[in-house]
């Protein structure tokens, strides 16, 4: 049966229920079927160019001086630059970078009125696609300072924009940025045409703003949480009431990060870590690629069994054995098994890149999907600015360890939150993030277009036993990779072609 083709459209959704030609299951109605964004093969410069001016017009959130936002380690969704005429900006992308979206970044940044200088570094020509076991495997490899490819590593460009009195660093697709620095930093993650034409890129700066306030004040407001997701994570913690506390009395602690929001008060914040994490997170797609359907078991926020995986779990329980006796500082205890992050994601329109089986790309870009939970589990962080940060750092430096954690992914989930009051409230339910159906949000949504378009996630991944016909284990769980190829394929078919990197 082959997958019926809509006309296309810039943004536009197609839903599909059967993108392998299997029908929804009908036990399975109650998670919300498949659902994909509806790609052009080719876009105009104004298409890209449209787009493009609305970042280019945003506020910047990231950090930098003078910045009322600049309390954030990241701001890795509601993106923008706020760019000032004669403002002097410096870009830096690497040579895999969608050259579309960069030309339609540079050109906006112009009109705006910036005085830009752009950097593309070198960078090996994109490789097959990875495993999750990457990883985990890359960590069990000795660690060496990476200089940066052609000269420039992220040191050398905050040099030079330190230097040439730049305003503005563009630069990097996620991750913390330093908060003490004498520019602007925001990111640049659009490194795919996919990730840029999807709705994220443009999305509504206050209603993104909106959706992340909102879900930060319901989880501000409970005392005990579970999650649960169909592929099979149940966990539940008791939250820190002082580390909620804690992270309201630092000025720079508000929403964690945008887009990111962690179900603690702050992800790396140890005064606000669950103690009595205790359960099972299950999942088959990490932040490198994907693996078989794993189960990790964890008793006192500690990782404490590990159950399938493949080589990943293969390479994990090495690096759980090889550290087990390193007490690593503001730590509970030694080994690096520690829960460290579970963050929602809050924007409908990211998606799971097209090619994201074709090549090295890499799934993070999926996490930003409002309901999708990534897991962190590893060594715990001490945020930047934070006491005992300086002291973690020199011990991993000193002793050549590593201040990594590890990630599973996970979709269908159901978010419960049990209140001061002892009310019970859902905060996801079933991959859906309730704040986006809170009247105040549709408020703020109608004044940009149409609530429903705008609040509706742009895609859902068809998994079966879940969401579409099928045996989860037979048919996915135990080679993911496989159907998630073939998903696509069917799905976005030859326009996959206008979106590879090289």
């Amino acid at each position: 049966m082959c997958t019926k083709k809509l006309s296309f459209s810039l943004i536009g959704w197609v839903l599909l229920l059967n993108p392998l030609g299997v029908a929804a299951q009908q036990a399975g109605e109650e998670y919300p079927a498949p659902r994909y964004p509806q790609l052009k093969e080719n876009y105009s410069a104004e298409e890209l160019l449209a787009i493009a001016r609305t970042v280019v017009r945003k506020p910047s959130l990231g950090s930098g001086p003078g910045n009322y936002q600049g309390r954030d380690a990241a701001n890795i969704v509601n993106i923008g630059y706020n760019i000032q005429s004669g403002e002097k900006v410096l870009l830096a992308v690497d040579r895999s970078f969608d050259p579309r979206v960069l030309e339609a970044i540079a050109t906006a940044i112009r009109e705006a009125g910036g005085n830009l200088d752009v950097v593309i570094t070198h960078t090996d020509p994109v490789g097959p696609v990875r495993d999750g076991a990457a990883e985990a495997r890359r960590l069990l490899q000795p660690r060496q300072r990476q200089s940066g490819a052609a000269g420039f590593s992220r040191s050398n460009l905050m040099e030079i924009a330190e230097r040439g009195n730049y305003q503005l660093l563009i630069f990097g697709g996620g991750g913390a940025v330093p908060l003490n620095i004498p520019y602007r930093w925001e990111l640049i993650p659009w490194n795919t045409l996919d990730k840029f034409v999807t709705g994220a890129a443009d999305y509504p700066y206050e209603l993104q703003e909106a959706i992340d306030q909102k879900v930060w004040e319901i989880m501000l407001r409970a005392k005990r949480v579970r999650v649960t997701d169909p592929a099979g994570t149940d966990i539940s913690w008791t939250v820190s009431r002082k580390g909620y506390l804690e992270a309201g009395a630092r000025k720079h602690f508000g929403i964690a990060i945008r887009g990111h929001v962690g179900l603690w008060p702050n992800n790396f914040l140890p005064e606000a870590q669950p103690p009595d994490a205790e359960g099972v997170i299950a999942g088959t797609v990490n932040h490198t690629g994907v693996f078989p359907h794993i189960k990790v078991y964890l008793r006192k926020q500690k990782l404490v069994k590990i159950e399938g995986g493949g080589a990943y779990a293969e390479f994990w329980q090495s690096l759980l054995d090889k550290y087990k006796d390193v007490q690593w500082p503001m730590h509970p205890g030694p080994g690096m098994s520690w829960l460290r992050e579970a963050a929602i994601g809050t924007n409908p329109k990211a998606v799971r890149p097209v090619n994201v089986m074709e090549h090295a790309l890499g799934p993070t870009w999926e996490t930003r999907r409002s309901g999708v939970i990534h897991w962190g589990i590893g060594v715990l962080g001490v945020t930047q600015g934070e006491p005992g940060r300086e002291e973690l750092l020199k011990f991993a430096r000193e002793s050549n360890l590593p201040l990594a954690h590890l990630h599973v992914h996970t979709y269908f989930n159901t978010v419960e939150m049990e209140l001061e009051d002892g009310r019970k409230i859902l905060l996801i339910d079933r991959g859906r993030l309730t704040a986006l159906d809170d009247p105040e949000i549709r408020e703020i949504a109608a004044r940009y277009g149409d609530p429903e378009e705008l609040l509706k996630e742009a895609w859902i991944p068809a998994i079966p036993g879940i969401n579409v016909a099928g045996d989860y284990m037979d048919d996915y769980g135990r080679n993911p990779g496989y159907w998630i190829r073939q998903e696509h394929r069917n799905v976005y078919g030859d326009v996959m072609d206008s979106y590879r990197l090289h």
